[in-house]
């Protein structure tokens, strides 16, 4: 079990000297109760569980199994001025968790509308717009007044299709 201020030896990355924050005493001493709960548990005293908190937020990481991960999630809720608690406890055999698959799912979800579309819809709307300028100089507003009428027809449809579909 590592406390927030001690080298997790793991760890290999190098300090950031410009990082000179000093850590919230509150903090401290949240992590050190932490600490002491999740080592007066039997299922989690031999677990490398590393604690750290910021702004009452409990974040646990290290490599345990699930049954170590809910243990050591339940003991940090269950401390008094816990506001939450981040399990980031991973599996040791790498099997990703909920939360890995439910991120992978949202990195996989279709856009709703690709830039293509986007770009097609712009051109269509410069062409129909500089066509109504022309009728309008050339035949006057009464030929105008039909255009739009026509271009606004097919968006018109196709809008309360979508929205009749989403009814059923």
């Amino acid at each position: 079990m590592t406390l927030p201020g001690t080298p997790d030896p793991d760890d290999r990355r190098t300090p950031n000297p410009r990082d000179r924050r000093t850590p919230d005493p509150g903090d401290l001493r949240l992590a050190a109760r932490v600490a002491r709960e999740l080592l007066a548990d039997a299922r989690i005293r031999d677990e490398p569980i590393r604690i750290a908190v910021q702004n009452r937020v409990v974040i646990l990481t290290g490599v345990a199994g699930a049954h170590v991960r809910d243990a050591a999630g339940a003991v940090a809720r269950g401390s008094e001025g816990v506001r939450d608690v981040c399990n980031l406890i991973r599996p040791p055999d790498g099997t990703p968790s909920d939360f890995d698959e439910i991120v992978a799912g949202l990195r996989s979800a279709p856009r709703p509308y690709p830039l293509r579309v986007f770009a097609l819809v712009s051109f269509v709307l410069i062409v129909a717009w500089t066509l109504l300028l022309i009728a309008v100089f050339r035949l006057g507003w009464t030929a105008a007044v039909l255009a739009c009428a026509v271009l606004l027809i097919p968006p018109a449809a196709h809008l309360l299709t979508r929205r009749l579909n989403r009814r059923r």
